[in-house]
This record gives structure tokens, C-alpha cells and sequence, in this order.
């Protein structure tokens, strides 16, 4: 965490989880790399491999991991989130920006 003028930054990425609680973030960059749903999908459509999977699971932060490490960290400071590292394939830009959004209240940025 980077701490400014009063003013805090997180930044996550390349992790599939963080059990770390945070308090008083007013900006968050975060990996949002896939879905669960659109992964499975891609895999049974045979978009992408099993292995590339499991690697994408042990290695990123999914739509679902983020919704959770945003309902166990306190958000009263959370200006704004900057979603990071979507994957062509097994991302949705659109849909992850407006479900972080209106979960959040706060601008989100892809």
C-alpha cells in the first residue's frame, strides 16, 4: 500500500488471494482477470484447455475473489477502483465494471 499526502493506494495483482484487511483505501487497482462462469464455459466450449485453467485458478484474481476482499475490507475512504489485468478470454470488462460499481457506489475504471 502506498500512502500520499493523506491519501492511500492498493494495488494487487498477479494473485489468486489476499488475506490481508485493509483500512481507510481511497484508490484500488486490482487484478479482475476472469469469471468463474466464463471460464467453465470457455473450457467446456473448448476456448480453452484444462490445464490453462487450473494455471488461470492457482494464479489470478477472479471476478468472485474480488467481490469478497471488497465486502471483508472497509470501503468508507474508496474513491475510486481501477480494475486491472482482464483476460481476453475469460474476461467481460463491461460486466465486471458495472457489477464492482454497483456493488460499490464508487467510480470503477477497466
Amino acid at each position: 500500500m502506498i500512502q500520499r499526502k493523506n491519501e492511500k493506494l492498493l494495488f494487487i495483482t498477479d494473485s489468486y488471494y489476499v488475506r490481508y484487511k485493509f483500512n481507510n483505501i481511497n484508490y484500488l487497482m486490482i487484478e479482475c482477470n476472469y469469471s468463474s462462469d466464463i471460464l467453465e464455459e470457455n473450457v467446456i466450449n473448448k476456448v480453452i484447455h484444462p490445464v490453462q485453467k487450473k494455471r488461470v485458478l492457482q494464479s489470478h484474481f477472479s471476478l468472485e475473489n474480488v467481490k469478497d476482499f471488497l465486502k471483508a475490507n472497509d470501503l468508507s475512504h474508496l474513491r475510486e477502483i481501477h480494475l486491472l489485468h482482464i483476460s481476453e478470454k475469460n474476461g467481460d470488462p463491461k460486466r465486471f465494471k458495472n457489477e464492482i460499481q454497483a456493488m460499490t457506489g464508487v467510480p470503477v475504471y477497466v
